[in-house]
C-alpha cells in the first residue's frame, strides 16, 4: 500500500496544482456542489457509526457536550478558527474529559480496547508511559502494484471533494454572518 499512496499523494499534489495555475472553476466544473455536498455527507454517515460504538457509550454527555461545542466554534469562530472546529474539539473533549476524571472519577461503562464494560477514567496515560522516547518505523521501499494503486486513487476523488465541500459550507456560512450583521 505504500506505493499506492505515495502515487494517490503525488495525483493530489498535481491535482493542486491545477488548480493553483487554472484556478477553482476547474474543480467546480468536475464537481458540483450537490457532488461535494453528498460526498461530506457520506463521510459524515460512515462516522457516526464510531461516534455510536466507541464514544458514546464511554461518556454520553463528554461527547455531547464536545459535539456541541464543535458546532458552535465552526459557527461562531472566525475564519481560520472555525476551519479547524474539529482539531479544536478534540483538545476541548480532552481537556473536559481529564476534568471529568478529576472531579467525577471514573466511569463504569464498555470499554472497547478490552471488549466489555469495566470500571475506567475517561483519560488513560498507560500506553504512553511504557512508549519509548525515540524511535522510527521500520524502513522498507514502497512497492507500485497497479491493483493497489487504483484502489487508492478514488481517495483522491474524494480528498478533493470533501475539502471542496467544507470550503463551499464556510463560504456560505461567513456570507451568512456578513448578511447577518
Amino acid at each position: 500500500m505504500t506505493g499506492a499512496i505515495l502515487v494517490a499523494g503525488l495525483v493530489l499534489a498535481a491535482c493542486g496544482l491545477l488548480v493553483h495555475l487554472a484556478g477553482s472553476r476547474v474543480i467546480h466544473a468536475v464537481l458540483p456542489p450537490v457532488v461535494t455536498g453528498a460526498v461530506v455527507m457520506l463521510i459524515g454517515f460512515n462516522l457516526a457509526p464510531v461516534v455510536a460504538t466507541t464514544y458514546w457509550p464511554q461518556d454520553p454527555w463528554i461527547a455531547l457536550i464536545t459535539m456541541t461545542a464543535v458546532l458552535l466554534m465552526s459557527v461562531l469562530l472566525p475564519g481560520f478558527w472555525s476551519r479547524i472546529a474539529i482539531f479544536l474539539g478534540l483538545i476541548f473533549g480532552f481537556l473536559i474529559s481529564r476534568a471529568a476524571d478529576k472531579l467525577f472519577g471514573k466511569i463504569t461503562s464498555y470499554d472497547a480496547a478490552v471488549g466489555h464494560i469495566t470500571t475506567h477514567f475517561r483519560v488513560n496515560f498507560g500506553n504512553v508511559n511504557h512508549a519509548a522516547w525515540f524511535g522510527l518505523p521500520p524502513f522498507h521501499a514502497p512497492s507500485f502494484k497497479t491493483s493497489a494503486i487504483v484502489l487508492a486513487l478514488p481517495a483522491v476523488i474524494a480528498l478533493i471533494a470533501e475539502n471542496t465541500g467544507h470550503v463551499r459550507l464556510e463560504f456560505f456560512l461567513q456570507r451568512s454572518k456578513n448578511r447577518a450583521s
